[in-house]
């Protein structure tokens, strides 16, 4: 029993040593590049001249459509 014990433990320690020296060879082989700038994301202000009537109007609209199209 023991035996195999070991034998899983030392397999399991060679597993690690091997992952990390094939990272370090990646790493090596392929170095990270610069991560991409992140856009500035614009606020867009809501105009307070829509009224809830409208917008109430557009949405059912909207899914009328949906229930619509999905029936085919």
């Amino acid at each position: 029993m023991f035996l195999g014990m070991g034998f899983v433990f030392s397999f399991l320690v060679f597993l690690v040593f091997a992952i990390s020296q094939a990272s370090k060879v990646i790493n090596k082989l392929f170095p990270n590049q610069d991560p991409p700038k992140k856009k500035s994301v614009q606020q867009v202000n809501i105009k307070a001249d829509c009224s809830n009537d409208k917008l109430v109007s557009v949405i059912s609209a909207a899914i009328h459509h949906h229930k619509v199209s999905s029936q085919k």
